[in-house]
């Protein structure tokens, strides 16, 4: 498992599936950033159904999987700069990258923006992500919560996984997330969203999800100047595990051209449709 170390020395572990597809040719970099109480193992289901057509990078944030924690720093400005440092120290990457966020992933990419632009950025895609959240300090409810909460349908995601995702959440500090949470619920990004104007995509669970009101996450893709906002009809916060092969399919879509896939579009326009655009 590789690492970088941060200027002020913490330990971050990623994982990279490297930068060029079979034929040799560079393949378009997507970083993704997983959510509070999260790690890089949350896409276990989307990287190998991305791998063939995307340079995929997993990075864990600070306090969270296998990186290293401090006795500082438990603010989103603080794991902004370390997604930084990645960027450009790290990586050392000599053209923008596609950022994808998951719930506060998305608040990290946001802040990342406010402090340095978005020049290291192509494209942009958040997930199920509303301009509020809720203070969960207990450990041991929120691993068991975050399964009932976060899908709507978890028949769908293997045991494995799930054991996985509740593990992850118990290796945390709890009075470090429980710090960072404060933070991340005290921050008003609705004057920056229209600020940014590269191309994004933002994905919300339907009207099933339990951790966020269908439209106050698909406000951040109203503010947002360039953005398409997709449904996923079925499914809850954890959408990208419950439908792991149509979320990557259009998240390596967005990626390869700049658009939706015509499938998605398609699809929006028949009854009871699973996955849909939604209008501005």
């Amino acid at each position: 498992m590789p690492t970088f170390t941060t200027s002020d020395s913490c330990v971050l572990a990623y994982e990279d599936t490297g930068a060029h597809a079979e034929d040799g040719t560079q393949l378009p970099v997507l970083l993704l950033l997983h959510g509070w109480s999260g790690s890089r193992r949350y896409f276990s289901r989307n990287v190998p159904l991305m791998q063939p057509h995307l340079r995929v990078i997993c990075l864990d944030l600070r306090f969270h999987g296998e990186s290293q924690g401090t006795a500082y720093g438990m603010h989103i400005a603080r794991l902004a700069v370390d997604v930084h440092e990645f960027i450009t120290v790290g990586l050392k990457l000599s053209a923008p990258v596609t950022l994808l966020g998951t719930s506060m992933g998305c608040a990290v990419i946001w802040s990342l923006f406010e402090l340095f632009g978005t020049s290291l950025a192509r494209q942009a895609i958040f997930v199920d992500q509303a301009l509020e959240t809720t203070l969960t300090s207990n450990l041991a409810s929120v691993a068991q919560g975050n399964l009932a909460s976060c899908l709507v349908r978890p028949n769908d995601v293997p045991p494995a996984v799930l054991d996985h995702l509740a593990g992850d959440v118990l290796r945390c500090n709890p009075t470090a997330l429980a710090t960072l949470m404060r933070d991340h619920t005290q921050i008003d990004w609705r004057s920056l969203l229209p600020t940014i104007t590269i191309p994004c995509l933002n994905i919300v669970g339907g009207p099933q999800n339990k951790v966020f009101p269908m439209d106050g996450a698909l406000h951040v893709g109203r503010l947002l100047p360039h953005c398409v906002n997709v449904v996923f009809e079925s499914c809850g916060h954890w959408l990208y595990l419950e439908q792991p092969d149509e979320f990557s399919a259009l998240v390596t879509s967005f990626v390869r051209t700049g658009n939706v896939a015509r499938t998605f579009l398609d699809d929006a326009q028949k009854p009871n449709a699973a996955i849909y655009v939604v209008d501005r």
